[in-house]
């Protein structure tokens, strides 16, 4: 079963700030904005990306056009430094540099370190994969880029905010490229350098992610985590299954399951909690422990008291992304069911783990029944079957 890659262009594989620092150079001479601003390159440039900044965001929360935000970026950069931004001189100038800023930005060729080697790389698994660009991006300029750029041969699917009727991090927009593609959420990895716009809106859509954060920016604890994160694109060949095992995304290793949750599991200030939760832990508890530790069941390997979150599980296996919950008497009550109903649905609705409940009892009267849902579980996963769980319901 093919699984579906889907690229963020700018700053995940075009680079788009060289790239435009470029244009904005050349417009900044071709139309001597120097001497109408009384400004150098580097002080216009700074105002410029400001309020650019600001226009998209108006752009992709919809209340702003296409049309005027590519003038009026423009025209208000002009404005700061003393222009009229409503003159029709000011106003045909912007036209001209909103132009020439699509023109000449498409001539540019520039890729993000790796991009190139990492796209020969996945050309190599067509089998495997199926590729597709999701962009916010103006038509007019990111397919003729890329044509420029010589990465459009790599890709299967093409998807931008104008033909889809949303943007970026509009769960719709991603619901509607998976649709058109025929996949669904858990068949498909979001790789994207905004955390915002293509990490969020990933999430929000049940999509597993790849952030791409070359920067090394560090989230806060109480921020939702991506399913992995990397700080080269070249890292990726490591972390995605090749050949064979390339018929699920989710048989990666267990080592760069832990490496790529590490921020949001096992968090530091939970290790005391832990600890004392293994230690208190029910005999139910220690008894299942015994039996499924040390690979003893399917080679899987198992944590005890393992925590995501605020959440602490009794069992995780992270190569399956499956925790096992042990329920004594006290979660039958209304609140509790409620609590472990939501905290259930939101393991896997944000980090895509599946949590199977057990009444304490059943360790001691049939443990096989745990041991058989675990393998069917392994079992399904290989052939690339990944079906939502029932949340708060103890088997």
């Amino acid at each position: 079963m093919k699984q579906y890659l889907l690229f963020d262009l700018d700053r995940t594989l075009w680079d788009f700030d060289g790239n435009a620092d470029r244009t904005y150079r050349a417009m900044f001479e071709e139309f001597d904005i120097q001497s109408l601003c009384h400004a150098d390159y580097e002080t216009f440039h700074e105002r410029y990306k400001v309020i650019n900044d600001v226009l998209w965001e108006s752009y992709r929360n919809g209340t702003l056009t296409k049309e005027l935000l590519a003038i009026r970026r423009f025209s208000y950069t002009l404005a700061a430094f003393g222009c009229d931004a409503d003159s029709p001189e000011i106003v045909r100038l912007s036209n001209r540099m909103s132009d020439y800023y699509v023109e000449e930005g498409t001539r540019q060729t520039g890729l993000m370190p790796g991009a190139r080697e990492v796209l020969e790389w996945l050309d190599t698994q067509r089998d495997h994969f199926v590729m597709a660009v999701i962009t916010n991006g103006f038509s007019e300029a990111q397919l003729p880029k890329m044509k420029t750029a010589g990465i459009d041969r790599y890709f299967d699917y093409f998807f931008l905010s104008e033909d889809l009727g949303y943007m970026k991090p509009d769960r719709r927009f991603f619901d509607a490229a998976i649709a058109k593609m025929g996949a669904r959420p858990e068949q498909c990895l979001v790789i994207g350098d905004d955390y915002k716009v293509d990490i969020l809106g990933a999430m929000a859509a049940g999509i597993p992610q790849m952030w791409y954060n070359p920067g090394g920016v560090t989230l806060p604890e109480t921020s939702a985590q991506p399913t992995y994160e990397i700080r080269k694109l070249e890292e990726m060949k490591e972390m995605l299954p090749s050949g064979a095992q390339a018929s699920s995304l989710h048989l990666q290793s267990e080592t760069m399951q832990e490496k790529s949750n590490s921020r949001v599991k096992n968090l530091d200030v939970q290790k005391q909690h832990r600890r004392d939760l293994r230690k208190k832990g029910t005999a139910a508890e220690a008894v299942l422990w015994s039996m499924i530790r040390a690979r003893k069941i399917e080679g899987l390997q198992f944590r005890r008291q393992y925590s995501v979150e605020n959440s602490i599980l009794d069992f995780y296996c992270p190569s399956l992304k499956l925790a096992i919950e042990l329920d004594g008497d006290y979660h039958y009550h209304d609140d509790m069911y409620e609590q472990d109903y939501l905290r259930d649905k939101t393991l896997w609705e944000k980090y895509s783990i599946k949590t199977l409940r057990y009444e304490n009892r059943i360790v001691f009267e049939c443990p096989r029944f745990i041991f058989e849902d675990i393998i069917k579980e392994k079992e399904r996963q290989e052939r690339g079957e990944h079906t939502p769980p029932s949340f708060g319901h103890p088997l």
